[in-house]
């Protein structure tokens, strides 16, 4: 492990791995897999997760309780593990005594070792360090650190078997995440000292929090609250990686400890009395707890659900905005790591009126780089930090986290789709329905020829509309992005301004204009042009077409000005240097960069205007009938429900397959150079 410019440990790598090394660093390592462990225990929480207990407690012995952070429950129990025989010795993490305001890897094997590194530990520090080591000393031992510590060694426990069978307890304490080293040097940086001139640190403890407390190697003491050094300095430099962790509780180990005080943001702003916060997770924790209670090394007391909330809250609201943090991180398609029963969604729930802060917060720190350590020497950034992710991992991570939206456009979208599809392979018996499974509904389709000349009198219908459609909002949306200048926006309201009335007024106008004694026949016939009215104007399929042009006409130019406008005229301007004229240009490089806004005009079109039947009811007649107006026949008068359906299903089946021919076919005329 090597200490970053920023402040933080991250893997070294010592040589070149292969394939299967490197995907077994993946499935070890927190950073990128966190999962729920196999648990016995009878009780769960959306927020706090297993357990069979819940206490607060602290150790009885009042030097072990002065010298801890808070109860000093997790040292009564390294000292109570170690005075039973039941390990050889605690891995945890001390003050390194030549580099005071650094952790090192300890093995404490006494009580004394154990007071010596009681206290808490802020900054980098990495307890697993030398677990190849440990293990090859055969002996059992006990774990105490950071939940994602514990998380890696139950990861590692998956595929080396040594350490369930060596490691007897993990212990890990409530955690707000990891500060940079460099927030440390800062604060004794203010008092005048240098890293090096620094004798001792302690961050917390001899009493509860206890304050922060700088020895000097020329004896100079200096003392700060622990509500300055946590709230106003340590938590301003939480490395990202923490703030998307779904498990800062310890879910994995056998015990979770945290601090006990209730105050109004879970902050401790004076001294306490201490106690800890314990959650019992496993039967292992649980027998050892009432071990311990039953020989007086701890003293406890209930806790519920509700006192946790109260004193942890901003625990509460890490694990409610879990979810929304990775879909912002999602959002900006950077790989997320791979969560697995951790309740994230129902915590999502819970914490639903902030969701979309949390979502477009994180979007806006990713956008800003709050994931990016640009000053981390390349040989300092482990396998797990650079190995490339699959296609397949990096495409599914931006659809893993679901959001509440999706959800709704599942249920609304899905669910009328599986009933649609259920009633067409049912069959109407006069009043009642046969939900006997048959596909008559769809034979019906192909012997009775009327349904398939209107299913392809629509498509036709429609496609001449897309088509007539596109090539009218072209030029518009061409003027408006490249000649409309500061009246862009002007414009685009003017185009809009008739469509604010209601459609089914502008299709009655379009009666008045195209009818028997209509605008059209009246004007032809004052000019003399015309004998009598022309009767071929209304009630036909081109007056369906007309219609339905002029009322989808916005909608396609919308999408095409949009295209148009991203082209700079930079572009422009090299074609024209170049030597391409203005038609060149156009075929060269306008038409081909907006084929994304023509695809997207003509699919906008096409889709809802197969299934229209308000405007061939209305200006169609017999002759402009529409498969539209079969399927509302079928579900109104007919009262046929399954056939309507199966209808349904053949139509749209018919427009998926054409939308994805005119996605293909446009795409291709795209890659074509002229």
């Amino acid at each position: 492990m090597a200490m970053t410019r920023d402040g933080y440990l991250r893997p070294r790598v010592a040589r070149d791995i292969g394939h299967q090394e490197h995907a077994r660093l993946l499935a070890i390592c927190p950073g990128n897999r966190v999962q729920s462990s196999a648990s016995d225990a009878p009780r769960s929480d959306a927020v706090w997760g297993p357990y069979h207990r819940l206490l607060k407690g602290h150790a009885t012995d009042d030097e072990t309780r002065y010298r801890a952070s808070s109860g000093g429950v997790i040292s009564a129990i390294a000292e109570f593990l170690l005075s039973s025989g039941s390990v050889s010795f605690v891995l945890h993490v001390a003050a390194d005594p030549c580099a005071p305001l650094r952790s090192r890897v300890q093995m404490s094997r006494s009580r004394a070792e154990v007071l010596a590194a009681a206290s808490a530990r802020y900054g980098p520090a990495a307890p697993l360090e030398t677990i190849g080591d440990v293990l090859a000393l055969n002996l059992p031992f006990a774990v105490i650190g950071k939940p994602c510590d514990i998380a890696g060694v139950r990861n590692l426990a998956r595929d080396e078997p040594r350490i369930a069978h060596l490691m007897r307890l993990t212990v890990a304490f409530f955690c707000a995440g990891v500060s940079s080293l460099l927030i440390s040097e800062s604060i004794v940086g203010k008092y005048g000292l240098r890293p090096q001139d620094v004798k001792t640190m302690r961050y917390r403890g001899n009493g509860c929090p206890g304050a922060t407390r700088i020895e000097a190697k020329d004896g100079r003491t200096f003392e700060q609250t622990y509500d300055d050094t946590w709230s106003e300095e340590l938590n301003q430099d939480i490395q990202f990686r923490c703030k998307i962790c779904p498990d800062s509780t310890g879910e994995q180990a056998d015990i979770a400890c945290g601090d006990a005080w209730i105050g109004i943001d879970g902050y401790a702003h004076r001294e306490h009395d201490g106690w800890n916060s314990v959650i019992c997770r496993t039967e292992t924790g649980n027998r050892l707890l009432r071990q311990m209670e039953a020989g007086g090394a701890i003293a406890t007391q209930p806790l519920s659900i509700e006192d946790l909330n109260r004193i942890q809250p901003h625990q509460v609201e890490r694990k409610t905005e879990v979810l929304a943090r990775l879909t912002g991180l999602a959002l900006r398609r950077q790989p997320i790591p791979h969560y697995r029963g951790l309740r994230l969604l129902r915590n999502a729930w819970t914490g639903r009126d902030r969701y979309l802060k949390g979502v477009l917060g994180t979007y806006r720190r990713v956008r800003h780089g709050a994931n990016r350590e640009d000053n981390v020497p390349e040989d300092a950034v482990g396998a797990a930090y650079a190995a490339p992710r699959s296609r397949w991992r990096t495409s599914f991570a931006g659809y893993l986290p679901l959001t509440p939206a999706l959800i709704v456009m599942l249920v609304g979208v899905g669910v009328p789709l599986l009933m649609l599809i259920a009633y067409s392979i049912w069959t109407q018996n006069y009043v009642s329905i046969n939900h006997t499974p048959t596909f008559a509904n769809y034979l019906k389709f192909f012997q009775r020829p009327l349904y398939a000349t209107l299913l392809a009198r629509s498509l036709g219908v429609s496609l001449s509309t897309t088509v007539a459609t596109v090539v009218l909002a072209y030029p518009m949306a061409y003027l408006i992005a490249f000649y409309g200048g500061r009246h862009r926006s002007t414009w685009l309201v003017l185009v809009a301004v008739p469509f604010w009335t209601s459609y089914l007024l502008r299709i009655f106008a379009w009666k008045v204009i195209l009818g028997f004694d209509g605008v059209i026949n009246t004007s032809l016939m004052h000019l003399g042009l015309i004998s009598e009215p022309l009767d071929v104007l209304l009630y036909n399929p081109l007056a369906v077409v007309i219609t339905l042009t002029q009322a989808w006409l916005p909608f396609a130019m919308l999408p095409i000005y949009v295209s148009l406008v991203k082209i700079g005229p930079s572009l422009r301007e090299a074609a024209a240097d170049l030597g391409d004229g203005a038609l060149q240009r156009f075929l060269r490089v306008i038409f081909p960069l907006s084929i994304p806004g023509v695809i997207s005009a003509a699919l906008l079109v096409f889709i809802p205007t197969v299934g229209d039947y308000v405007t061939p009811a209305l200006v169609g007649g017999i002759s402009g009938t529409l498969i539209g107006n079969l399927i509302q026949g079928q579900f109104g008068r007919a009262n046929n429900w399954p056939m309507g359906a199966a209808l349904s299903v053949i139509t749209m089946v018919v427009v998926t397959v054409i939308a994805l021919i005119i996605q293909v076919s446009f795409g291709r005329v795209r890659r074509v150079q002229p």
